[in-house]
């Protein structure tokens, strides 16, 4: 599997906290809003001057410093953020809103701020922490509501003026759903059988949301999107292609096959259906069934087996000589580039090493394959496909013709019909008895057409 266009530049944004697009946000003279929980509405750091960046530690060495002034019973995300902010790794950040939901976290950004370790330089720099509600009842609703106004809009407006209306937040939620719209339809691939995102891939991209401005992100999402969709039509293309040019070559073999009139020696019908019920049985095994299971099951057995293949015995075998005769007539031959360009071609497809493939797969069945599609295409380069010629119409239908009516028509003569239509139902009955002899067929009306 080939790795996405964009998968460098979005590992790439996870290895610095103030990373490419951080620095390109604040040279826009945007604010950069620094979160380290969940529990922080996201839409409401992102408003109109302001982004949001959840801080991360990526490369974490000793935490020798935050262990000294926190503990070791504290978690590691803790210990290792507060150990790169004494480093001086968040200077980047404008403010830090923390909420009060883990007491791990919350003891972290406790020190950060007692031990200045950001805001040097930066006049409005502040540090909020707001209560998270623990029950989602009005009363823990109402709670929150007053908590992102004190601890977030309100500050951020004052301090940077930041446009906190309702027209802005909308803006900002819009915003939000968007790339929480592409990442969900990103993660509907890794449903797939054969996901055509690895879990690495997926846990990158999203990860990237998190620590960069989103707006900046959004244009690379729907690229990575369309990507993958891309890939997927062309899969689906080259496939349903495969499927189409296999039948055209089956059916111009078997076409060539049913044209071998000699008697097909009853040993080589023999051998094919045992080669067919042995491939048979490797495919039960791949699939952790038995085969005297699988007898039992459908009440199959060895003999019922040989009886059923050996009409596609006959077949193959005669394919088989045809290809041959081929080959022989046409000296076809391969040379060793050719069975080495095969192995190439079939580790690429395959996504495996070549020497491992060549262990499994011996030069003499390449050779053989190869020999095989040499033949194919000799006879495929010699046939002419033609579409199927279309029925000719009768004269009798091609008079009929002009007699249909459109359903305007129709419905008028209906009308015209109904002031004499009042019947009984059992004159109704007669007329229509009457009527019926009146009826001719297309031959007839032919004839009379003549």
């Amino acid at each position: 599997m080939r790795d996405l266009k964009h998968l460098t530049y979005f590992e790439d944004l996870l290895q610095e906290a103030n990373n490419a697009l951080v620095v390109q946000a604040q040279a826009e003279g945007k604010k950069c809003v620094a979160f380290v929980c969940e529990n922080t509405p996201e839409p409401l750091m992102n408003l109109d001057n302001t982004f949001g960046v959840r801080l991360h530690a990526p490369n974490t060495g000793s935490m020798d410093i935050a262990t000294y002034y926190m503990t070791s019973l504290l978690c590691e995300t803790s210990r290792s953020l507060l150990e790169r902010a004494v480093e001086g790794g968040f200077n980047f950040a404008d403010c830090v809103i923390a909420p009060d939901g883990c007491t791990m976290i919350n003891r972290c950004v406790e020190n950060m701020e007692l031990l200045k370790t950001m805001g040097a330089g930066k006049d409005h720099f502040f540090y909020e922490y707001m209560e998270i509600p623990l029950k989602a009842d009005d009363n823990g609703v109402d709670l929150l509501v007053l908590q992102c106004k004190n601890h977030i809009l309100k500050p951020l407006h004052d301090a940077f003026g930041t446009d906190v209306s309702d027209a802005a937040i909308r803006r900002a939620a819009a915003e939000h759903n968007r790339v929480c719209a592409l990442i969900r339809a990103l993660g509907d691939f890794r449903k797939e059988v054969r996901p055509r995102i690895t879990g690495y891939e997926f846990h990158v991209l999203t990860l990237a949301t998190y620590v960069a401005p989103k707006y900046l992100l959004i244009d690379k999402l729907e690229e990575t999107l369309k990507e993958l969709k891309d890939d997927t039509k062309a899969k689906i293309t080259a496939e349903r292609e495969q499927s189409a040019k296999i039948a055209f070559e089956n059916a111009l073999l078997e076409k060539v096959a049913g044209d071998i009139k000699a008697d097909i020696p009853e040993v080589m019908i023999e051998e094919q259906c045992r080669r067919f019920l042995d491939e048979f049985k490797q495919r039960l095994q791949a699939q952790g069934i038995p085969y005297d299971q699988y007898c039992k099951m459908t009440g199959m057995d060895e003999a019922k087996f040989m009886e059923d293949g050996r009409e596609p015995a006959v077949r193959q075998v005669k394919m088989d000589l045809a290809i041959a005769a081929i080959i022989k007539a046409e000296n076809l031959d391969v040379t060793d580039e050719e069975i080495e360009e095969k192995y190439k071609s079939m580790a690429e497809q395959y996504g495996m090493e070549l020497d491992m493939l060549k262990k499994y797969l011996d030069a003499p069945t390449v050779r053989n394959q190869l020999l095989n599609e040499k033949a194919i295409a000799v006879v495929v380069d010699s046939a002419k496909a033609e579409k199927p010629a279309k029925a000719e119409k009768t004269e009798g239908e091609e008079e009929k013709k002009p007699a249909k009516k459109t359903a305007k028509k129709a419905a008028e003569g209906e009308e015209e019909k109904k002031p004499a239509a009042k019947k009984t139902t059992k004159k109704a009955a007669e007329g229509e008895e009457e009527k019926k002899p009146a009826k001719k067929t297309a031959k007839k009306a032919a004839e009379k057409a003549e």
